[in-house]
C-alpha cells in the first residue's frame, strides 16, 4: 500500500455543515426508532407470555423460542492460560469517524 499523507483537519464548506446537522438529526431519529422498536418488542413479549408462537388465523406471526448456544469463556482462558493468550492476540487499526 502506497504511503499516503494523513493531514490533521479542513474546514468545512456550507455544504458538508448541513450534511452534518442532517446525520445529527438521523441519528436522534435512528434512536428514537429504536427505542420505539424495544419498547414493541417487550409489549409483544409481555403478551405473549411463555407461549412459543403467536398466530393469526393460519399465520404465524412471531415465534420466541429458547435456543442454546456453546461460547469460549475468553477471561478464564486468559487466567489460565495468560501467555498462550498473549501469543494469539491481534493487533489491528482503523480509521474510526465519530461526530463531535
Amino acid at each position: 500500500m502506497a504511503n499516503i499523507k494523513v493531514q490533521d483537519s479542513i474546514e468545512a464548506t456550507d455544504d458538508i455543515v448541513e450534511t452534518i446537522k442532517e446525520l445529527r438529526h438521523l441519528e436522534g431519529l435512528k434512536k428514537r426508532l429504536l427505542e420505539l422498536e424495544e419498547e414493541y418488542r417487550l409489549k409483544i413479549m409481555d403478551f405473549m407470555g411463555t407461549n412459543q408462537q403467536l398466530k393469526e388465523g393460519a399465520f404465524t406471526l412471531v415465534s420466541w423460542k429458547s435456543q442454546t448456544r456453546r461460547s469460549f469463556d475468553t477471561a478464564a482462558f486468559r487466567i489460565e492460560f495468560d501467555e498462550l493468550y498473549k501469543s494469539y492476540l491481534k493487533e489491528t487499526s482503523m480509521r474510526v469517524f465519530r461526530l463531535c
